[in-house]
């Protein structure tokens, strides 16, 4: 195998310059604030340091989101340019609605974060395909972004450890002392340049795969679908896996119902773990039994959602109990929508007779939505719930 020469790597960097500027600006952006925070310097605003790095961050997947929609409905100049417009009003009123100093230690900022990029990554997944598209095109699109962002993440992982040992042995061998800040200086130069530009690079410039296959004669053959590494992934990790935790919180609600008695701890946490795992492991073997007629593949697909509705029931009575005995928190809010969600799922793909699986990401980058924005949000829901047992305490001692 030829390695790829330099004039060549720097050429495919430019093109994804090109096809994603505001994407590549807004990484290039994120990795000099990191660098920035990593000197730590007495001089500079942390905390707009970290306004800065965190829209920076949201902007690498809405940016992308924009650029999809104008590359997938062919938009032409100017009228490209309104949905990166509209993602940069947005990320600007992000930032300016952050407030590190009044609400960077508390849970609202982290979890209003990671519900909008949630949002933003599963937009990436989906948009494309909000028209008639196969689910097959979709799949396969999905399959694609997958696999470059693991392979991206290895080559980073490896090329981060190889110069890491590299200056490590430079540093011991000449006594250089070189600053350790330089570890994580290169680690997010990896992180944020090279492996996002990796995955762009590789990004899909079409998505219609069905069309491709009818002219390559290549997609629709299990080797081309499920490679040997998928196919393993899927059929004897993810799928023994996920049994495995089948039989655990079986086993944990049997026990319940021969003690007669309330679940306690961390079941729900258990139950969205299995739950999780399940749904991504049905992701991937979704198109599989087209190939593969094995029990364990054809089996996960028909019944993983009859499996799953029974560990939802027993999440409600979970986080029900905690609500009940300690009112609602952010944390319980947001599992207890992530039942509402999984209820959705399992009700859906047990009656439903399409089965499209676009239906999973659209709907759970609502649920975040719904769950971080507007007046019914996580935090404003634990708010009135934690001050109404306030006033409840309160009334009852002064009684």
């Amino acid at each position: 195998m030829k390695l790829p020469s330099i004039p060549y790597l720097a050429d495919a960097f430019l093109g994804v310059v090109r096809r994603f500027p505001l994407v590549m600006l807004a990484a290039a952006a994120g990795v000099v604030v990191s660098m920035v925070l990593i000197e730590h310097n007495d001089n500079i605003d942390e905390d707009e340091c970290i306004k800065i790095l965190m829209t920076c961050a949201l902007g690498l997947s809405s940016l992308l989101c924009a650029s999809i929609i104008s590359e997938r409905w062919k938009l032409s100049f100017p009228a490209a340019l309104a949905p990166h417009l509209v993602v940069l009003g947005l990320l600007g009123l992000y930032y300016f609605t952050l407030e590190p100093n009044d609400d960077m230690g508390t849970i609202v900022t982290p979890v209003r974060f990671f519900g909008l990029n949630l949002a933003a990554h599963l937009a990436v997944a989906f948009l494309p395909y909000l028209d008639q598209s196969p689910v097959e095109d979709f799949w396969e699109y999905n399959k694609r972004l997958f696999g470059n962002f693991m392979v991206g993440a290895f080559y980073s992982l490896v090329i981060f450890a190889g110069l890491s040992f590299a200056i490590l042995a430079v540093n011991e061998l000449f006594n250089l002392d070189i600053d350790e800040k330089i570890y994580a200086h290169l680690f997010v130069v990896l992180a944020g340049i090279f492996n996002t530009a990796y995955f762009l690079a590789h990004f899909p410039k079409r998505f219609d795969f069905e069309t491709e296959s009818v002219e390559n004669q290549e997609l629709a053959t299990p080797t081309n679908l499920f490679t040997g590494p998928l196919k393993n992934l899927t059929k004897f990790i993810l799928i023994p896996i996920v049994a495995i935790y089948f039989l655990i919180l079986y086993a944990f609600s049997a026990k319940i119902l021969i003690q007669w008695e309330l679940p306690e701890g961390w079941v729900g946490k258990l139950v969205l773990g299995f739950s999780v795992a399940g749904i991504f492991t049905y992701l991937l073997n979704y198109l599989m039994v087209k190939f593969d007629e094995s029990f364990a593949v054809k089996g996960f697909r028909r019944w993983f959602f009859y499996v799953l509705l029974p560990m939802v029931v027993l999440l409600f009575v979970a986080i029900g109990r905690r609500m009940s005995d300690y009112g609602v928190t952010e944390a319980r809010f947001v599992v207890a929508i992530s039942g509402v969600w999984l209820l959705l799922m399992s009700v859906y793909f047990i009656f439903s007779k399409r089965d499209n699986i676009k239906f999973i990401p659209i709907s759970l980058a609502f649920f975040s939505l719904v769950t971080v924005l507007g007046p019914f949000n996580a935090f404003k829901v634990s708010e009135r719930s934690q001050v109404g047992r306030l006033e409840e305490l309160w009334k009852r001692t002064t009684c």
